[in-house]
């Protein structure tokens, strides 16, 4: 019986990944100030992201950096690395699609006072944060999109 359970650990710790969302087609809004936007459209793939072309001219921002939805997201496309503390706040509906090429955060990377949010769609390519912390966000179940490991902080 052990030796079952066993495999059954190995096959989902080592198993299939699940489809990602990938964002391919780019479609284009008008808001009501009649200035157009870029929306990106999540479509599902069975292949595995490649991080590393997800952004043609990759940057790093150097210091803190906070997000909420009243950033422009448009200013976030290809951002690589924070150098410094990140926070996440006050979302509502899934992260933009912009932060896709999010790769490391030096700092504190700070979620809180997301309602709504289910899960880290959006964040698949985030690899590693030095502190993780996750504060009022009532509904995040789904920790599965980023591929970064976590381990418990020592002090």
């Amino acid at each position: 019986m052990s030796r079952v359970v066993l495999a059954a650990v190995v096959l989902v710790t080592c198993g299939p990944r699940p489809p990602v969302e990938q964002t391919e087609p780019m479609s284009t809004t008008t808001g009501a100030t009649g200035s157009s936007s870029a929306v990106s459209e999540p479509t599902t793939s069975l292949t595995p992201l490649d991080c590393d072309s997800v952004c043609d001219f990759p940057w790093t921002h150097d210091g803190d950096l906070e997000i909420t939805p009243a950033t422009d997201s448009a200013a976030l496309r290809c951002l690589r690395r924070v150098t410094n503390d990140l926070t996440i706040h006050d979302f509502t509906r899934p992260f933009p699609a912009e932060l896709l090429a999010l790769r490391d955060v030096d700092g504190l990377f700070a979620l809180q006072h997301n309602d709504g949010l289910v899960g880290l769609s959006g964040l698949e390519c985030l690899r590693r944060v030095d502190v993780l912390i996750f504060e009022g966000n009532d509904t995040l179940t789904d920790l599965t999109a980023t591929r970064a490991r976590f381990w418990p902080h020592k002090r």
